[in-house]
Formats: structure tokens, sequence, C-alpha cells
């Protein structure tokens, strides 16, 4: 059987933004006499993204829609833009909802497959974490801006157009370009082959599972950025993967190229040779693998909470060179809080250099949650107190007439 891809409705395959308010509060009879507010997402040169289950079904893929709205809204909003499909799983169809896998594993029941032949496009956490439950490959709807906000939430592919869902075989090399050569696939370079954020200049090449997450054992990349710290074995991959970055995602190319340093404590820096590896591709790239030195060591960094850590590395860097304003590519191996690369790069720019491009070969994930309500087995979610804004985690059956009331300290 040929793939089968899987499609979220609400911002995914269609901008019902303008029903965003109604869709919260359950207001289905006010969206359902709104649907001349809903709009397609405009991806040019590529099929547009409410197309896409059609042209894939006339490829012979099998494809579901799956949503957490209701039958009522979804089948005429589906009609409205002749929206095809072989399945759909609404609200009503299943008893527990994403992030819970239920809905997607209705999907594949009804398409007749399997979660190892599937992917399944959407938008939000909720989305990767159902598709990471079930087993499916995720897919980041990047045509919705929204998405960029996500990247330590991140889908396992992101997509800005719908031109790689045109060929389901060739999605893995889609991947982003670190996590791509090292599962050794040669990447097929496009704009979601590298992670952005909208808080954050940094660029990341691919994504660091902690060791606390269950994805980290399986995750190739993870283990190898781990390797990094007492190794070179692998900076060619490394280097080949920032190579990709400067070659396709930067323009202009870089003056000069160096890295965070490494602690006072320590001789070793551990970018050395992932730089040279990547002046063999961009030749025309002047590397100072020693460039910045750490003045002082940093504390208990890891265990000092994100919002705090830019007051922990304040002054403790310098460099070693003017740049002569130039630009300046920096590189580290997993942006956290990004508190280090911004005060590594506020002292490259006091040290005449023109601009500064921070580069991450990963970017930290948050820890996905596999955890369930002991009582009912639901996959639990994140709440917020409304009286002191503080977080929990609960259980979704609350709101139903199942009426859970699990709940547990949030540690996130």
């Amino acid at each position: 059987m040929k793939t089968a891809v899987l499609f979220d409705l609400d911002q995914t395959l269609l901008d019902t933004s303008a029903l965003a308010d109604a869709r919260a509060r359950g207001d289905w009879d006010y969206a359902l006499s709104n649907l001349a507010s809903v709009k397609p997402f405009f991806t040019p040169g590529s099929p547009l993204p409410h197309q896409m289950p059609g042209v894939l079904h006339g490829m012979g893929h099998p494809v579901a829609i799956v949503t957490s709205s209701p039958g009522r809204y979804a089948r005429p909003l589906l009609a409205k833009f002749q929206v095809h499909c072989d399945a759909l799983v609404a609200y009503e169809d299943t008893s527990a909802h994403k992030p819970d896998p239920d809905p997607l594993n209705e999907a594949l029941r009804r398409l007749g497959t399997n979660a190892s032949n599937a992917y399944y496009v959407g938008d939000a956490v909720d989305d990767f974490a159902a598709s990471y439950n079930a087993g499916i490959r995720s897919i980041g709807a990047g045509w919705n801006p929204e998405v960029d906000g996500l990247w330590q939430t991140a889908a396992d592919i992101l997509l800005y157009d719908t031109n790689p869902l045109l060929n389901p075989d060739s999605l893995p090399r889609c991947g982003y370009v670190a996590e791509v050569l090292a599962a050794g696939l040669q990447p097929l370079m496009h704009r979601g082959s590298f992670l952005r954020s909208k808080s954050s200049s940094a660029i990341g090449l691919g994504r660091y599972f902690p060791t606390a997450d269950a994805r980290h054992g399986s995750h190739v990349l993870s283990g190898l950025i781990l390797k990094l710290k007492g190794n070179d074995e692998h900076s060619p991959m490394f280097g080949a993967a920032v190579a990709n970055y400067v070659a396709f995602g930067l323009s202009p190319q870089p003056d000069f190229a160096t890295c965070v340093p490494p602690k006072p404590s320590q001789d070793r820096i551990r970018f050395a040779k992932t730089l040279e590896h990547m002046k063999t591709y961009v030749p025309g790239v002047a590397i100072y693998p020693d460039g910045m030195r750490a003045t002082r060591e940093v504390e208990d960094y890891k265990h000092t909470r994100r919002d705090e850590r830019a007051a922990l590395v304040q002054g403790a860097f310098e460099s070693k060179y003017a740049w002569g304003k130039k630009d300046v590519l920096l590189l580290d191996d997993v942006f956290t809080s990004g508190s280090t690369t911004d005060e590594c790069a506020r002292v490259l720019i006091n040290s005449n250099a023109a601009n500064v491009r921070t580069v991450c070969i990963s970017v930290d994930q948050n820890v996905m949650n596999t955890r369930r309500c002991p009582n009912c087995s639901r996959v639990l979610k994140v709440y917020t107190n409304r009286r002191d804004d503080s977080h929990f985690w609960g259980c979704p059956n609350y709101f139903t007439p199942i009426n859970c009331r699990y709940k547990t300290s949030y540690d996130g």
C-alpha cells in the first residue's frame, strides 16, 4: 500500500483563524454561520494545502483528516472548499482526543494501514504529540506562521510548501539537515531543513532530545551530540550540516566562523574539527576556532532556570580578535535558552563584527509528555490555574461526563 497521509483541519488545511475564539469556546453554531471568514493558505509554486488531500488521493495514497472539531462543522467546511478525503475522524468519533493517539489510530484503522506507513500533517503541539503517541511521523505545516514558534516542540519534518508531499517516499530526506545526515541520508535542501524561532535569531540544524525524553534513545543526532563532547569522530557530518546551512540558508555568506569557547578548565575546542570540515565545502569562509575565550567558570548553569541564565553568563566571554566590520558565523552544539550564544554574539559585535549569525547543531526539545492519568489512562495535559497563572498536569476527562479530577504538579 502507498504511504498514507493524515491531515489536521483547522490552521493546517485551511486558515480558520477568524473562528479561533468560537472554536475555543465550542460555539459551533457561530462557526457554521461564519464559514465565509475561512480562507485558504497560499503556498506559491505548489498545490494549496486544502488541495493536497485530493491530489494525493488521485495518486493512490490513502488520505484522512483528523480533527478535534465536530463533524457537523468539519463536513460543511470540507464541502465548501471541495476537500477530498477517504476518512474523516472528528471529535465525536473517539472518546479520547489529541494528544491521545486514539483519533490517529482510528484513522489508520479506517484506511486499513499502519503507523509506520503514515505521516500526520498538523500545526500544533497536540498534533505532534498525538503523532508521537501513535508512532506516526509528524509534519509541521509551516505555511501557518505560528508553527515557527514551536521550534522547541518541533515536528519530525517541517514544510513551508506542499511540494515534498507529492513524493512521500522522499520525505525522510526532507527532515532537518543534521538529522538527515546523521541518519546516513543525503538531504533534500529546502527552507524547512532548518529550525527557526520567532524569539531568537539563532538557526537550528536539528533537534536534541534530553535524556529524560523517551525519544532520546532512538534519536541518532541526540546521541552524536553527546559524543561530540568527548571526541571528533562525527565532526565530518557536523561540518557538512553547517556547510549546508552556509551554502543554502545564508546570503551573503559570512567572512569568518568561530564558536562558543570551552570552559577555562577545558583545553579541547570541541568545534575545531567541525569548522575545519565545514571549510572544505565553503572554502571562502575563514575559520577561527579560538576566536573566543571564556574568562571564568559559570557555576551550575544547567541547573539554573532558563530565564535567569542571561545574568549568569554576562561578562563570561571575550573575543580574541577584532573582526574588521566583517560578518561572523557563531557555532554552538545545543540551543536551550540562547543565553550563551546571545552573550557571545554581543561580545563579537563589541569587537567590531558587522553581523553575527548564530547556528546551533541542534535545538533542545521540551520533553514530550507520555504521562497518563492513573485513574482513567488518558494522556495528561498541561493546564493553567487562572488564579495565579501556575501550571499543573491534569486529566482531560475533567471536562467530560467522567469528571476525572486527577492532577499533579508540573515540573516542566
